[in-house]
Order: structure tokens, then C-alpha cells, then sequence
């Protein structure tokens, strides 16, 4: 395993920019990158060495051919790695999905009460 500062060293790159690249492959990797964090001493982030080779390659990738480092990294997923591809339209999809659960709960709590006010109003 190595640290996250170590792995930010060897990329050229600063800590912070390594963390975001670790939170890309956190988002594209469908929840199975947990196995490969941990953390050490003071708080570290410690980084499996198959996640760290993910994201050596993706960073390769990304600055051989000029890609996005998100492209980079769906391209090394897609390539065979562990990690599995998630399909970012399945979180637009699930967020459409309650939206709409919400405006027929609410219309139909609309309805009731309405009915309800109907009925007091009638009634008296």
C-alpha cells in the first residue's frame, strides 16, 4: 500500500490534485474502490496497490493522448481492470425517478385534502 502523498509524488501531481482523481475513480467505479483505501497512521489515506496501479495508468492515458482524466480512466476500466464501469444516466435516472415520486405523493395529498375541505364545507 502506498500513502496518498506518495502516490501524488510519484504522478507529479499536488495532494489535493490526487484526491480529486481518486474521487473520479470513486465515482466511476461503482463502490468496489472502499476495499482498496484505508487509513494508516495520523489519518493517511492509504491506497491498495491495484487502485494505485489504476490510477498510474489512467494518468498515462490521460496525458499520452490528451484525454480528460475522467475519459482516461473510464478508457482503463473499460480495459479490463477490477473495477467495474457504472453508468453515471443510472443517477439522473434514480434522481427523475424520485422527483417525480414526490409531485405524485404531494398532488395526491393535494387531492385528499381538498376533497376533505370539500366534504367539512358541505357538511356544515
Amino acid at each position: 500500500m502506498v500513502t496518498l502523498a506518495e502516490l501524488a509524488k510519484e504522478l507529479g501531481l499536488s495532494p489535493h490534485a490526487a484526491r480529486r482523481r481518486l474521487e473520479a475513480l470513486r465515482r466511476l467505479g461503482n463502490g468496489h474502490l472502499s476495499a482498496g483505501l484505508a487509513r494508516g497512521p495520523r489519518g493517511q489515506v492509504l491506497i491498495d496497490d491495484g487502485v494505485a496501479q489504476v490510477l498510474r495508468e489512467a494518468e498515462e492515458i490521460a496525458r499520452q493522448e490528451g484525454l480528460p482524466y475522467a475519459q482516461a480512466l473510464a478508457k482503463v476500466l473499460n480495459g479490463g481492470a477490477t473495477l467495474a464501469l457504472r453508468d453515471e444516466r443510472a443517477d439522473e435516472i434514480l434522481a427523475k425517478a424520485i422527483l417525480w415520486a414526490g409531485i405524485a405523493v404531494g398532488g395526491g395529498l393535494f387531492a385528499g385534502l381538498a376533497l376533505l375541505a370539500l366534504a367539512v364545507a358541505l357538511r356544515g
